[in-house]
Formats: structure tokens, C-alpha cells, sequence
């Protein structure tokens, strides 16, 4: 204690000269939970770079590795090239990547360098971006089968685009959040909320990859289902998208009574199919009945993730109880200083 009002807290001078740390350097400290992180003011640029091995790996195998980059949250991706020719696969890649740039081609390499400012960006919004697309891709997949609209299909592909996109944004984040505590603070989430939406935005990403499945379905197929087993589609893949949006919604009962709805359709339908002599009847049973069932999973899988989160959000309150509540006073008094 200083002065009445101020702690004073020492370190380790073994702990500062570990971390590069001298006299005036500014520190962040961070409550979380039941302690304190200590944390510098930044991280070195060169520690948050990526340098790709290009030798002897096809372009889309650069591309994979320049994503993988990105969403373990590096600041800056150097890739050797052989010219500005060669560096367009990589400029198209950057093109997918929220808040990345080129910032400079040269005859040996591109430096791809992160200009997204933290503070205007946010990860709760991109989730619930993720939520209305994967929703809208289910519903929009399903009519493109039952009307046999390849416009409409192709429409879904676009939008699994979209998503792939957000995802990568939210699990970058949630990686930088690991590496540094500055950024969670920038962004204004904590290290748990950071967490949940990115577990959150991967099964939306599920959702959202399901309903691509279901749209090629639409474009395989020899002509469009009968009309009778089309509604029966339509009505699989709207009890399966409602159970992911009642778990959204926190309705864990509704999206129970949901799943049980989509899994009583299930054998139904498979039985349809079987007896149906419809030319098209492996690939509906294989791609869209099976995507139904897995959304509906996907939904199940949020209904736990709500109900673990509530469950540990009662246990810290109740932990915070007893750190706050009244502790008696023993025979020896308050020291005083």
C-alpha cells in the first residue's frame, strides 16, 4: 500500500528480463476471473510474422497455408515469389481475408501486412452475420432443389463464401485473444466470450457448409423432385434450420421439440426414397436428407454449448459471492499502515 490509495506491485527481475522488459516500459494489467494478467503494452512485430515454404507446393497448397496464417492471427505474411505474375493466386487469396492487404510485390517476394483497426470491428456482430446467412443458405438450398433452380444454387455458393470469410475473421480473433490480451481488450470481449463465439461461428459454418451440399443437389439433379416429396424436403430442412435457431434463441425446449420433429421424418422419407424408383433417389438420401440430419445435430450442439455456458456463468457467480461476502474480524484486530 502507498499513500492510502495505491498499490504498489513488484516483480521478479528474473520474470521482466525474460520478457525484454526494462525501466519505463509501460505494463497492462488485465482482471480475469479470480487473478490478474500482466501483460506488455505490444508484441513484437517480427514474433507475429509468417514466413511461407512455397518449395515444391502446388498454388492451392500456398493458399491453404496463407488462410492458416491468418487465422492463427500473424500480423504479417511474407510469401517468396517469382514476380508480379506469380503473385496473383496470392493477391486472390488476400482479396477472402477481412482487413488484409498486399501491401508490397516484389521480383522476390509479397508482404502481406494486416491494416484492420480492432477497435471498429466486432465479434458478436460477425457471429450473428454468420447466423442470418447460414439460415437463409438452408432455406434457399432446399427451394433450389424443389424448383430446380441453378441461379438460386449458385446464389448459396456465394454466400458459403461469405461465411468462410467471417469464420476466418472470428477464429483470428479468438487466436490473437490467446496469444495477447491487448487485442480482447480492443475488440471488448473477454477470453470466455471470445471463446463461445467462436465455437458458436464454427457450427454456424457447419450449418453454412450443409446447406452448400444440399444447393449442389439442385444442380446434379436429372429434374426437379416430384411435388409430394419436394414439400417433404422442404419441410426436413426447415425443422432442421429451426432447431438451430431456437438453440440461438436460447429456447432449448423448442429446439428439442424440433430435433424430435426432424428425426421423426427421418425414416419416413428414407423409406419414400427406397420405394420410389426417383432416378435421383441415392443422391437426395445421401446429400439432403443426411445434411438435414446433421444441421439438426449442429443445432443439438449449440443447445449444449448455451447450457455449459449458463452452468459455468452460475458457478462464477456463485464464486464471486464468497470473494465478496463479509469476513469476520479475528481476536488480533486489522493491521494498520
Amino acid at each position: 500500500m502507498a499513500g492510502g490509495s495505491t498499490f504498489n506491485l513488484s516483480l521478479p527481475r528474473e520474470w521482466g528480463d525474460e520478457h525484454g522488459l526494462s525501466k519505463g516500459d509501460t505494463l497492462y494489467i488485465y482482471p480475469n476471473d479470480d487473478r490478474v494478467i500482466v501483460a506488455p503494452s505490444t508484441i513484437d512485430d517480427e514474433s507475429n510474422t509468417a514466413r511461407i515454404d512455397v518449395a515444391d507446393i502446388p498454388k492451392e497448397g500456398v493458399k491453404q497455408r496463407i488462410r492458416g496464417a491468418y487465422t492463427a492471427g500473424c500480423d504479417r505474411i511474407v510469401v517468396p515469389s517469382d514476380g508480379p505474375t506469380e503473385a496473383d493466386p496470392v493477391t486472390d487469396t488476400v482479396r477472402n481475408l477481412i482487413g488484409m492487404a498486399v501491401q508490397t510485390v516484389t521480383d522476390d517476394e509479397v508482404v502481406i501486412q494486416d491494416h484492420l483497426d480492432s477497435g471498429v470491428v466486432s465479434v458478436p456482430q460477425s457471429a450473428e452475420r454468420i447466423r442470418l446467412l447460414a439460415a437463409e443458405m438452408q432455406r434457399d438450398a432446399v427451394a433450389a432443389v424443389r424448383t430446380d433452380d441453378d441461379t438460386l444454387a449458385r446464389v448459396v455458393h456465394e454466400r458459403d463464401d461469405e461465411v468462410d470469410r467471417l469464420f476466418a475473421f472470428v477464429s483470428r480473433c479468438f487466436s490473437r485473444g490467446l496469444v495477447d490480451v491487448n487485442e480482447l481488450d480492443r475488440l471488448n470481449v473477454t477470453r470466455k466470450e471470445a471463446f463461445h463465439y467462436y465455437k458458436l461461428a464454427r457450427e454456424l459454418e457447419r450449418v453454412a457448409d450443409k446447406a452448400e451440399r444440399i444447393a449442389d443437389v439442385a444442380v446434379a439433379q436429372s429434374s426437379q423432385p416430384a411435388d409430394d416429396l419436394g414439400r417433404r424436403f422442404e419441410e426436413l430442412v426447415n425443422a432442421a434450420t429451426d432447431v438451430v435457431i431456437l438453440a440461438l434463441a436460447d429456447d432449448t425446449d423448442g429446439a428439442l421439440d424440433a430435433h424430435r420433429t426432424v428425426t421423426d421424418r427421418l425414416a419416413p422419407l428414407d423409406d419414400r426414397l427406397a420405394a420410389g424408383g426417383d432416378p435421383d433417389a441415392y443422391r437426395y438420401g445421401r446429400d439432403l436428407v443426411e445434411s438435414a440430419r446433421q444441421t439438426s445435430t449442429f443445432g443439438l450442439n449449440i443447445v449444449n454449448m448455451n447450457i455449459e455456458a449458463s452452468v459455468t456463468h452460475t458457478f462464477q457467480s456463485e464464486r464471486e459471492e464468497h470473494h465478496t461476502r463479509p469476513r469476520p474480524t479475528t481476536s488480533f484486530g486489522r493491521g494498520t499502515n
